[in-house]
């Protein structure tokens, strides 16, 4: 691109425009001009295109009534990606995110909460395949609206770390209780469903002697929605006291957060987390409930699945399903569904207990930050939250000098070297992983509800994805998709129309 204004026309070399380029122009203009929406719509922008330039760019031009042309030049693909790119989108916008991205129709937990933090930082994460390791990630793709996201490659390894910690910590909490992984072969979609279960059984069996368990499966349906999840921590805790000295017990759920400094995050960043832990409520409550005992047969129904065909040998051997094990001697998942249900009035569990906690845990030591970003957190503290994201949202969409860019790659060569030069502690910041703090929440179902019933709209494609709002748009310095985001160019649109307005009301 040229850096001349736009009022400079020597970015533009005339001479290659043919006499048939000047032919579609006019064309173009004259469709335009005699449209009926052009009629009924003065107001309108008119658009129109010149292909064919050897130089591999499209010249688009805009016009309103209003105002001036702004010629704009947009470098193009090849043909072929041209097609490729154009049917792409067109294919993710005739299907809903959940035929997209879950074609088999199961949701995870995390699937339903952590749009909470930014739906659109979600979608973009989806689009760029952030759950597999950032060596397999595309740098860039294009979103649903058809605009190019680039992924800025310092922050997306500084969160893949931060990730990889978490990870850690995890693991080495479930090790604590389950020194050994044992390992299962899976030859069909009803084994699949069925180690779920039992993973279940034992889960419940080892709360009932040791008193709480780790990494305990559950699903259910959701709004009709299968949904599966991983909780952290089940614990048994005293319900109440019945007539006797014998108490009843409850089950009690914490879910385990890792921070990389020693302090608790303030309540709207616990959104994700605290809905996150109701909904564990919900499907281990049906799990458990006697009341209205879990219909596995329309789950397994929705699912598809051939409750009756026997489980293959390796796999009852290996999941242990044998004849010697009383509560576990099943052939098939209506055997293994008839089990449970018997195994939860015998463990005298009564139901999941409503107050919820959120443990967090330190995930490695916390380092000073550099002198430079201690003053540029100082300063905007001294701000409002909307003059920051004013100013932040303006800055990332204004074009860059080129001594701009060099600064800036090379700031980013730097931080990338660093991090490469400095590995993670040999047990990934496991070590550091103690508590340093507690949470607790009360379950609350009008808000899951309400909650569930939003996201599953974005989920089915009945709404787009929303953003952060102002007030919250510090979570933008840790997103990996910051630069391009386009709910942030969005909102630079906003303010920038309610800064002219309001300057213009003051004139009057």
């Amino acid at each position: 691109m040229s850096d001349a204004s736009f009022d400079d026309f020597s970015a533009f070399d005339f001479p290659e425009f043919t006499d048939q380029d000047f032919a579609q122009i006019d064309a173009a203009v004259a469709h335009s001009l005699n449209s009926p929406q052009a009629s009924n719509q003065p107001s309108e922008s008119y658009e129109f295109a010149i292909s064919g330039l050897e130089d591999g760019y499209h010249l688009y031009t805009f016009q309103t009534n209003s105002g001036p042309k702004i010629p704009v030049e947009i470098e193009t693909l090849p043909d072929s990606d041209v097609r490729h790119q154009s049917s792409t989108i067109h294919a993710l916008s005739e299907r809903s995110p959940l035929q997209r991205y879950r074609p088999k129709h199961i949701l995870s937990v995390t699937d339903l909460v952590a749009p909470a933090w930014c739906e659109v930082q979600f979608e973009y994460g989806l689009l760029g395949k952030r759950s597999r390791p950032l060596a397999q990630r595309p740098k860039s793709f294009i979103s649903t609206s058809g605009k190019e996201i680039r992924v800025e490659q310092t922050t997306a390894v500084k969160n893949e770390q931060n990730t990889k910690q978490g990870k850690a910590v995890h693991k080495k909490l479930e090790r604590e209780i389950h020194p050994e992984e044992v390992k299962v072969t899976i030859a069909t979609e009803e084994e699949r469903w069925a180690l779920r279960l039992v993973n279940m059984m034992h889960c419940l069996k080892e709360v009932a002697l040791e008193g709480f368990t780790r990494e305990m499966p559950v699903f259910g349906l959701i709004e009709q929605e299968v949904v599966v999840g991983i909780i952290d921590e089940v614990s048994r805790v005293p319900s109440e006291f019945i007539g006797t000295d014998d108490p009843t017990y409850c089950l009690r759920i914490t879910d385990t957060k890792t921070r990389k400094t020693e302090s608790l995050p303030p309540d709207e960043d616990t959104l994700s987390a605290r809905l996150q832990v109701m909904l564990y409520h919900r499907l281990l409550s049906g799990l458990l409930s006697q009341s209205q005992p879990f219909q596995f047969s329309s789950f397994w129904e929705k699912l598809n699945l051939k409750t009756s065909k026997p489980f293959s040998p390796n796999f009852l051997i290996q999941a242990g399903l044998t004849s010697d094990n009383r509560h576990f001697a099943c052939a098939c998942l209506d055997e293994l569904s008839n089990s449970w249900l018997k195994l939860i009035p015998e463990l005298g569990f009564s139901t999941v207990h409503p107050t919820l906690q959120l443990s967090y845990r330190l995930r490695s030591p916390s380092r000073p930050l550099p002198k430079l970003q201690q003053q540029s957190e100082s300063t905007s503290q001294q701000n409002s939250e909307e003059l920051m994201m004013q100013w932040a949202i303006l800055q990332s969409l204004s074009p860059a000098t080129s001594s701009d860019l060099d600064s800036q790659h090379a700031t980013s060569s730097h931080e990338q070297l660093a991090l490469t030069q400095s590995p993670l502690t040999s047990d990934d910041g496991v070590g550091h992983s103690r508590v340093i703090g507690m949470k607790e929440i009360v379950h609350d179902d009008a808000v899951l509800d309400t909650h569930i019933s939003n996201v599953l709209r974005w989920w089915h494609g009945e709404r787009k994805p929303e953003g952060v709002p102002l007030a919250l748009s510090r979570r933008c310095r840790t997103c990996e998709y910051n630069d391009d985001c386009e709910w942030r160019a969005r909102k630079a649109e906003e303010s920038l129309r309610n800064i002219k307005q309001k300057n213009y009301g003051n004139r009057v």
